[in-house]
């Protein structure tokens, strides 16, 4: 387990069974200045690289919207790629933990996200893929007040065949995925692709990519939604073909 996190306390947890838990207890409130005098832009920032095969990585943040420019920032690349029994697991969080399930649908994921403050980034690489064959689903989350999503998340299968993952980028106010923003949870072989959610309580503006194609051998495609409770606008491109298994289901739901 890697953790990255900042707020006004931030408690490790050790039992003696080979786990680490963790929380963070109050945020940030009062600016935060580097080495060389000048304000930090975010609480929690990798711009490197974070390895941790079939384990979990966390960039969690409690601060405050008017301390930081950017809450939690991910410009580097992150790998939790799965194994076999081992699903890897991302976090990018500036909200109390979501359950990411694959679930589609508003009744799931509105009014889910506490404590939602300030804007989490990625423009970097997250990677939960399927490292051997036969490998568990991995999962990406990502949180907040604002989201936006720039880079790239791969969740597909591992050569040789294997089941896609689950991500789910959710915030409170605005979800933002770019032009250069990509998203693959597809299977291969003969598995099936992974769920795929882009969601906010307020506006989501879409205008990258979700690759949930099923397995070239026979898997299905995937289950994908793109919504936002108070406004969508989608100008992407969602893929969930499979050359031979059922084609997956796209879920558009505004409001309006």
């Amino acid at each position: 387990k890697v953790a990255l996190a900042s707020g006004d306390h931030f408690v490790v947890d050790f039992h003696g069974d080979g786990l680490v838990s963790y929380a963070i207890e109050g945020k940030v409130l009062d600016t935060v200045r580097g080495p060389d005098g000048q304000p930090l832009e975010a609480a929690v920032r990798n711009a490197g690289q974070i390895s941790a095969a079939g384990g979990e990585v966390a960039l969690s943040a409690r601060a405050s919207n008017d301390i930081f420019d950017e809450v939690v920032n991910n410009s580097g690349l992150i790998e939790a790629q799965s194994l076999v029994g081992r699903g890897g697991s991302i976090r990018l969080e500036a909200s109390d933990p979501v359950e990411n399930t694959g679930e589609l649908g508003w009744h799931r994921y509105l009014d889910t996200m506490e404590n939602a403050e300030g804007l989490v980034t990625n423009s970097g690489t997250l990677d939960v893929s399927g490292a051997e064959a036969g490998a568990a689903p991995g999962e990406v989350t990502i949180t907040g007040e604002r989201v936006r999503m720039n880079g790239e998340i791969l969740a597909h299968g591992a050569d040789g065949g294997s089941e896609g993952g689950d991500v789910l980028i959710a915030s409170t106010e605005r979800t933002r995925v770019g032009r250069e923003g990509r998203i693959d949870v597809s299977g291969t072989g003969e598995s099936d692709a992974g769920n795929a959610v882009v969601w906010s309580d307020g506006h989501t503006d879409f205008m990258g990519w979700v690759l949930g194609r099923g397995g070239e051998a026979g898997g299905a495609g995937g289950q994908a939604e793109v919504s936002g409770w108070e406004r969508l606008r989608i100008r992407g491109h969602v893929d969930l073909t499979a050359e031979h298994g059922a084609t997956g289901t796209l879920l558009l739901d505004p409001a309006v």
